[in-house]
């Protein structure tokens, strides 16, 4: 497979040029010392010979804190092309949106080098803005006769998903737990079904849970490479209606 490619330092500039001329939406992912990844939108709006200006990352509907020197990865489409830049943040800062209007955000070192990702399966496709999609559960080691719960999915990837769940019943979550995953998405006539493993939980302070899946290896790989194309299709085509309604 052809690796991913680097821009040079002008050729990244007018890369981000662009993408913030159209204040272009991105992702920006954190990674906590446990190891946990969390990712978050935002907008890249300008920058300049030094720094790269966001505005501030919305996570579950809240503004997310970013603090001085934390190391972030951004994610961005442009031209049609994925890339993906190394930072760190240098200071909150007021971002100009026009020559009267003000608005708080971030200011982040100008990156090293940008790395244009190659089309692949396996990149993730996130839900955030798009319509809900809800995933059901059912343990796989569990006694028959034991229900299951539901959850909000957040994103999906070749190699597993993260959802939000707000209601378990009587379910305790452990790390190893095993489920099977339904979820439908609007249009298609056939319900995606995964067996998946609990990576990790994330609670929410009282707001629910976050957990993050890894899909077990007996999955069929065609078949959810295929699921993957067809989620990145309907996230598209969710976006397009979004901004052509708000035109």
């Amino acid at each position: 497979m052809e690796q991913p490619s680097s821009t040079t330092h002008h050729a990244h500039l007018e890369i981000l040029e662009q993408a913030c001329r159209r204040r272009c939406a991105a992702e920006i992912e954190l990674e906590s010392r446990e190891g946990h990844r969390q990712r978050a939108r935002m907008r890249l709006l300008a920058c300049d010979e030094r720094y790269v200006y966001i505005d501030r990352p919305i996570y579950l509907g809240m503004p997310l804190e970013l603090t001085s020197d934390m190391y972030v990865t951004i994610f961005f489409i442009q031209d049609g092309e994925r890339y993906a830049f190394r930072t760190h943040i240098a200071e909150e800062h007021r971002v100009p949106l026009s020559d009267d209007v003000w608005i708080p955000g971030f200011a982040m070192e100008l990156p090293v080098q940008i790395i244009r990702q190659e089309r692949r399966h396996d990149f993730r496709v996130s839900l955030g803005r798009c319509a809900e999609i809800v995933a059901h559960f059912q343990p796989l080691d569990s006694s028959p006769g034991q229900s299951g719960f539901s959850a909000r999915l957040m994103n999906i990837s070749a190699g597993g998903a993260a959802v939000i769940v707000i209601d378990l019943g009587q379910h305790e979550l452990k790390k190893g737990n095993r489920y099977l995953i339904q979820f439908e998405l609007p249009d298609l006539p056939r319900p995606f079904q995964f067996k998946t493993e609990l990576r990790y939980v994330r609670n929410l302070d009282g707001h629910g849970y976050i957990m993050g899946l890894k899909y077990l290896a007996e999955n069929n790989a065609t078949a959810m490479r295929h699921a993957i194309r067809q989620m990145s299709q309907f996230v598209s085509k969710q976006l397009k209606r979004k901004r052509d309604g708000e035109e």
